[in-house]
């Protein structure tokens, strides 16, 4: 039984090697995102009015990748990538004063005034794996259906300020620190050329969490916010065969 057992085994792991090594392929995969985050609250200094804060972001970014096949038409697909992760369209309204288009910031100046930024995005480093399932269509079109997690350290950070009388009005940081997370579904449309695979991909974030920014007088760096779907990406594929 041991023995009927072990070369099961072995034939499950010769295989999926051949497999492997008829099928990995590269992959670039330039992207865009759009997304709605949640509406949040806070209250400075005790004052007696409410901030009320919406943002929307366009972030872009970059992955590349190695799939690997671990059955006919399924590849595990580790990777890694460059992402601009985007606060780019602020609306504020605080219950006394109206609506405007920045958030408090806190930054450092000899001037004793209220400093505020109007759109900031974090750069990142991600490191990304995914679970994809290539469907053959006709011969030399298929589609690819994935879910994917991705994870993201910030290496730097922009802040533009909506006004500075001494200095630039562009804010930048250095910090180096795990920033947030996304899991997310996706389909790529898929025509080869040779070696290539190429085509365009529609994403589908499911969970974003981030962490809040100490930048920002209201948030500390050890909480996070999160939200469900609320975005959308597209991007493209292109993979290039290895065998």
């Amino acid at each position: 039984m041991k023995q009927k057992s072990l070369i099961s085994i072995c034939i499950f792991i010769t295989s999926a090697v051949v497999a492997q090594r008829q099928n990995r392929q590269l992959e670039i995969y330039p992207y865009l995102k759009l997304d709605k985050y949640p509406q949040f609250s806070y209250i400075l200094n005790g004052r007696p009015n409410v901030d009320y804060v919406s943002i929307k972001g366009t972030s872009f970014g970059i992955n590349f990748a190695y799939k690997i096949p671990i059955s006919k038409q399924l590849f595990i697909k580790p990777g890694i990538g460059y992402y601009k992760y985007s606060f780019s369209k602020i609306t504020r309204n605080n219950t006394s004063f109206g609506t405007t288009n920045s958030r408090n910031i806190i930054f450092p100046s000899p001037l004793l005034i209220p400093f505020y930024t109007d759109k900031y995005h974090y750069n990142t480093i991600s490191a990304n794996v995914s679970l994809e399932k290539e469907i053959l269509l006709k011969k030399n079109y298929q589609l690819a259906l994935g879910v994917g997690f991705n994870n993201y350290i910030t290496i730097s950070q922009n802040y533009h300020l909506t006004f500075n009388p001494n200095e630039s009005q562009n804010f930048k940081k250095s910090n180096k620190k795990y920033f947030g997370s996304m899991g997310m579904l996706y389909f790529n449309g898929l025509k080869k050329i040779n070696k290539i695979n190429i085509g365009p991909s529609l994403i589908i974030p499911v969970l974003d969490v981030w962490k809040t920014d100490e930048t920002f007088q209201e948030e500390t760096s050890s909480n996070s916010r999160n939200k469900w779907f609320k975005g959308i990406g597209f991007g493209i594929s292109i993979n290039y065969s290895l065998k």
